[in-house]
């Protein structure tokens, strides 16, 4: 009855027996080899480096959810984890590690509890943004023939895209109101994070490209050590490599110069309606700059430089990748992501902190003879309403 109700056969009954082997149904009674018999494979060279790199990317805890969570987040140099294994596939390669595939590396990612994306609790005490300028535009742009070969208005227009709202900004000016220097940007780039830093914010990150008069400069850096100061706001500096600089600003750039096709533009002020109307959903926020909107940074100088090093040798401006900006007006760098901070030491040891900052122009710029005759030219193909926007700039003395 037993061999019938299992449907298990004499011979198989007697062969059980006779080896002392359980049934199938206890075949987890077996006994098992013991792990010490196994042979633990060591984690190779490639894999070792892989850790290291991960342990020494810059890490934060959650602000608000540190009761909750133990993660680690990464600061907010990657969009993505695609983005940061090819950080971490170029710096094997830079090392001469042969870099490990994209399933393990997210599995390690798990295993050092790290994660790129931070709490929506924490995001609010972050202000983080990338900035560019866009490529010259000119004024007047008309579709005749006679103006091919007329000078025409420089128009500049320097945007800012937040990661975290999604909203761009655009700050146009042309060049009768202000020029190209480090202080004009300085002006627009401490303008926007007075605009959108508020109470909670505890830090501010900058992605950027390596331009020296726009983003890596001594000006820029002490109005934005002075700005941590008073603010009581970390500011990081982060400047893309050269040749992967493309960032999320520049869709701004290809979103007003696809609304620019085939438009005439008769007056620098034009660019600032064409720039509100490029995007139907979540417009641009622009700002049109006159000329007393601009600010002479140059006269804070609590750093001398932000050179890294001082002999012929030593890293130079270019060769900084990060800058830190902290509370106590401190200011730190990196030569390399990966690199530990280090502290900028061309301080001045009595730096005031509370110092004015003067307007950088008391009058509107005055325009070169030659293009300013031009621009007179050009007047009769453009409306008359618009004329006499170019009847009131200055002309230089020959």
């Amino acid at each position: 009855m037993f061999m019938e109700t299992l449907c298990i056969g004499e011979w198989s009954i007697k062969s059980w027996v006779s080896q002392n082997v359980p049934p199938c149904n206890q075949q987890s009674a077996i006994p098992k080899p013991t792990e010490n018999l196994r042979s633990k494979k060591q984690p190779s060279k490639d894999k070792e480096y892989l850790i290291r790199f991960l342990r020494t990317l810059p890490q934060m805890e959650s602000h608000y959810c540190r009761k909750d969570t133990a993660k680690l987040y990464l600061e907010a140099q990657w969009q993505n984890i695609n983005e940061l294994y090819r950080f971490y596939c170029a710096e094997c390669a830079r090392q001469n590690f042969q870099a490990i595939n994209h399933t393990t590396f997210r599995e390690e990612l798990r295993n050092q509890n790290l994660s790129l994306y931070r709490p929506k609790k924490d995001q609010c005490d972050t202000l983080l943004f990338s900035m560019d300028v866009q490529s010259v535009l000119t004024a007047p742009k008309l579709q005749v023939s006679a103006s091919y070969y007329k000078m025409k208005l420089t128009v500049h227009n320097f945007t800012f895209f937040n990661m975290i709202s999604g909203k761009g900004d655009c700050y146009i000016w042309h060049e009768a109101a202000g020029g190209v220097t480090s202080n004009e940007f300085t002006s627009v780039i401490i303008d926007y994070i007075n605009r959108y830093a508020t109470g909670e914010t505890k830090s501010v990150i900058i992605f950027s490209d390596g331009c020296g008069y726009q983003n890596r400069n001594v000006n820029l850096s002490n109005a934005l050590s002075a700005l941590a100061r008073t603010k009581d706001l970390e500011i990081y500096q982060y400047y893309l490599e050269k040749g992967h600089t493309q960032m999320e600003c520049d869709s701004i750039h290809a979103c007003i110069e696809r609304k620019l096709k085939n438009r005439e533009v008769y007056v620098p002020g034009c660019y600032v309606q064409i720039a509100k109307t490029a995007k139907i959903k979540n417009p641009y926020e622009v700002h049109y700059l006159p000329h007393t909107f601009f600010k002479k940074y140059s006269v804070l100088n609590s750093y001398t430089s932000i050179r890294p090093g001082n002999k012929t040798h030593d890293p130079k401006v270019t060769d900084l990748r990060c800058i830190a900006y902290r509370v106590d007006g401190t200011i730190e760098f990196k030569i390399n992501y990966e690199d530990a901070w280090a502290q900028l030491t061309r301080r001045r040891q009595n730096n005031q902190v509370d110092i004015t900052v003067p307007s950088l122009y008391s009058e509107p710029l005055k325009i070169k003879p030659d293009k300013f005759q031009h621009l007179q030219d050009l007047k009769m193909f453009i409306p008359e309403d618009f004329r006499p926007f170019y009847d009131s700039l200055i002309s230089q003395k020959k």
